[in-house]
């Protein structure tokens, strides 16, 4: 055997020795117990929960097709990275009844509305001009008997402060005519505080019901003409019918 030979034979020892370590520490690797990664994950949410600080990472993805009509066919994608920290500051900074609240969009790829349709309604949920900003940004403070305050920069479709404006159904659907009214959309500066686009601004809460005021069976609890009043409850009286209305619901 030559030295080049030989040379080549080491070599080639060298590089199934390392394969073989290799592949041991793979499968070593694969037999550990997955329940030891979903143990951290948990304790790692337990810590936050425990600390009052919770963070979350949402990435949301479209890819769609025009293969007929509109200005143009063709494939489209657009994607959105969320990330969002809810912090409850009576936990944190020991502030009673306060929590704070803060969103960052980062869009990228292209729509298909805007790129193929030229549609005022998108056909995408998440379809806007592609950019990194600061979305929800506000402090709430809630008191007793069931009244807050909150004030920042607001949403009114996205969660958590989509409650004037949206009904809570329409993220059932694919197609965003199902969430931001169009009234709301062609009729207020920019579209109205929405998705992608949120602004100053605050609302107080006076106070919260146990009752579902609406179900998609039977329709509003409320008809036209009725009056409303409000009598204040306490706290156990309030999560007693909450138990109610809910054991009321899954029957």
């Amino acid at each position: 055997m030559s030295q080049c030979e030989r040379s080549l034979y080491v070599r080639g020892c060298e590089i199934a020795a390392a394969r073989e370590t290799f592949q041991r520490s793979l499968e070593a690797a694969l037999r550990v117990p997955r329940t030891i990664e979903s143990s951290r994950i948990t304790a790692s949410v337990r810590y936050l929960t425990e600390t009052g600080d919770f963070r979350s990472i949402v990435v949301v993805s479209d890819l769609l097709d025009n293969p007929s009509g509109g200005v143009r066919q063709g494939a489209t994608y657009i994607g959105r990275l969320g990330l969002t920290v809810d912090a409850d500051l009576e936990k944190i900074l020991g502030w009673n009844g306060a929590a704070f609240h803060a969103s960052i969009h980062q869009i990228h790829g292209h729509g298909l509305s805007g790129n193929n349709l030229d549609n005022l309604l998108v056909v995408s949920g998440i379809e806007a001009l592609p950019a990194t900003r600061l979305f929800n940004l506000w402090i709430e403070q809630k008191f007793a008997g069931g009244v807050s305050i909150r004030a920042g920069q607001l949403s009114t479709q996205v969660a958590p402060t989509q409650e004037f404006f949206v009904s809570q159904f329409g993220s059932l659907f694919v197609n965003a005519t199902f969430g931001w009214p169009a009234i709301a959309s062609v009729n207020l500066p920019s579209g109205g505080p929405t998705y992608p686009l949120a602004t100053p601004g605050g609302w107080r809460l006076i106070g919260r019901t146990p009752l579902t005021m609406f179900r998609p069976d039977s329709g509003s609890l409320l008809a036209i003409g009725d009056h409303v009043r409000f009598v204040p409850i306490s706290c156990e009286q309030f999560a007693q019918m909450e138990k109610e209305q809910a054991a009321l619901e899954r029957d």
